[in-house]
């Protein structure tokens, strides 16, 4: 068992435009605050109300997780998921288990999980983490994108098709499942190059490890998204540029999970 600090207050991050999630949230800071634990709201607007925090508590499906986890990230605050809806990848449980976890959460009675992030640089910018995947695609209605890729100090060569998404061991389960890439086990730090919808065969989803640098550049122009979010594009000539973050992002974990179990709740 880790040792954790006091749980001296907690934060509720919330998405907005979900009434749901709000009403759920209420209920939650009614028990917080019942427990003497201080807690506020973020919806994504005023930081403030992250000071003093010494956890963040994200209430909503793994979209909402991972736009959260970044803000965890920058203040150092571990993050609990608590899922409203389907089994999440990242969210550790659902709204009728807060009371119980709020109790551990008292007790110290938990674990931290670390998970790694990605740093891309869209041509030559200040890099940009994300905890999931990064995705070069073709702008919308412009035929087959031309892209080149390297992984590390080798060219893999040209890639026809709809885009590419890289993948950490957190988002593989994500984009690039779907698009036919392999699932990584929980612990491995490496990520996943998988083409979306290639037109040849030829180019398997690669496996590296999560020091490598990978560079991609595009013939005409590319669209570049950071766990689901634009954030750019690259024109012929452009390079994106993607390896380890020097961040990452300390999960909360109440009890043993099943990947796989996971999966097929989620996907099949």
């Amino acid at each position: 068992m880790h040792m954790h600090s006091e749980l001296a207050k907690i934060c509720f991050a919330v998405n907005p435009r979900r009434p749901k999630t709000r009403e759920a949230c209420d209920e939650f800071l009614y028990v917080t605050n019942a427990r003497g634990i201080p807690a506020t709201v973020y919806d994504g607007s005023d930081e403030s109300a992250l000071a003093g925090a010494t956890v963040l508590v994200v209430i909503g499906g793994d979209g909402t997780f991972i736009h959260h986890a970044r803000t965890a990230c920058r203040f150092g605050l571990p993050v609990l998921g608590v899922n409203l809806g389907r089994v999440g990848f990242l969210t550790e449980i659902g709204a009728e288990d807060f009371p119980e976890a709020l109790g551990r959460l008292i007790a110290g009675d938990y674990t931290t999980q670390t998970r790694a992030m990605l740093a891309l640089s869209v041509a030559g910018a200040a890099p940009i983490d994300c905890l999931n995947d990064v995705l070069l695609y073709k702008p919308a209605f412009s035929g087959v994108a031309h892209m080149r890729l390297t992984v590390g100090q080798e060219e893999v060569g040209s890639v026809y098709g709809d885009g590419i998404v890289i993948a950490t061991q957190t988002g593989a389960t994500g984009y690039a499942l779907s698009a036919g890439g392999p699932i990584l086990t929980e612990g491995l730090d490496a990520m996943v190059i998988t083409p979306i919808c290639a037109h040849t065969l030829r180019l398997r989803p690669i496996v590296t490890g999560l020091d490598t640098v990978v560079r991609l550049s595009v013939e005409g122009s590319g669209v570049v998204a950071a766990d689901g979010e634009q954030v750019g594009e690259i024109v012929t000539g452009q390079e994106l540029t993607v390896t380890r973050s020097q961040k990452t992002v300390s999960l909360i974990r109440l009890g043993e999970r099943n990947l796989f179990t996971r999966i097929q709740e989620k996907l099949w």
